[in-house]
């Protein structure tokens, strides 16, 4: 009996997982409907015409969420791809740059958050 070997069965994987993507992007691609409906081309917001553009408002508010965005990638996601890569390559001089990163892109994020609220007020 054949066994196995760890490596061969992360490229079955990989190689089964690219084979489902592809013939369920296929699939869709098939079934769709390749017409725009009425209801497709017509305006979004309640029937009324498009008077403003994005780029050219500001939408007040934003500047908090990119706040909280920030603290919840630095408090959470971040913290944690530094444990599991610490503990996965078992590097320990490495964990410095990573920390060195992670303090990098704090203090990007918040030199951006403060020079945009100075910006508003």
């Amino acid at each position: 009996m054949a066994t196995i070997l760890p490596h061969e069965a992360f490229w079955i994987y990989v190689g089964l997982f690219l084979i489902v993507t592809d013939v369920t992007i296929m699939i869709g691609y098939i079934l769709a409907r390749k017409l725009p409906s009425v209801v497709k081309e017509a305006t979004f917001e309640c029937g009324q015409p498009e008077d403003i553009h994005p780029h050219e408002t500001y939408i007040r508010g934003a500047d908090r969420y990119f706040a909280y965005a920030v603290a919840f990638f630095i408090l959470d996601a971040f913290t944690w791809i530094l444990i599991a890569a610490v503990k996965a390559l078992d590097i320990f001089i490495f964990s410095f740059l990573l920390l060195a990163l992670f303090l990098g892109g704090i203090t990007t994020a918040l030199y951006y958050y403060i020079t945009r609220v100075r910006e508003v007020l």
